[in-house]
């Protein structure tokens, strides 16, 4: 192109009773166009240094436990299980109150295993 630039372009169409076309209705081809300009600009300008202050804060991550309860969140821990039967997946987490919302967890990739090794996914790696 000459000049520099970029050109942009589009159909419009306006339909009074989309999906019939009829009389009313109009069709509008949109061009722009911007021009690429060479240009060096100067100016004398002083800057100062800027200063940087240093912030230091250290919080702890959360201390978090995982629990399999039976049938409800507050049931007792599950160590087998039968197909059908309620299983309740809990995560707890212990923190302060400087570190509280400042960690998340996301659970992913989990899988349960059969006694004969049999691995079938129950939470997919997006969670």
């Amino acid at each position: 192109m000459n000049p520099l630039g970029w050109m942009y372009e589009t159909t419009l169409v306006t339909m009074h009773k989309p999906p019939f076309i009829t009389r009313e209705d109009h069709a509008y081809h949109i061009q722009c166009f911007y021009e690429e300009k060479d240009e060096t600009l100067s100016n004398d300008l002083s800057v100062d240094d800027l200063e940087v202050d240093s912030i230091e804060n250290v919080a702890e991550p959360p201390d978090c436990a995982y629990y399999l309860r039976n049938e409800t969140p507050n049931g007792p821990p599950m160590k087998y299980a039968r197909i059908g039967q309620g299983a309740f997946h809990v995560w707890e987490c212990e923190t302060d109150s400087e570190s509280q919302g400042l960690y998340t967890m996301k659970v992913h990739s989990c899988y349960v295993k059969s006694d004969t090794q049999d691995k079938h996914m129950i939470i997919d790696e997006n969670g």
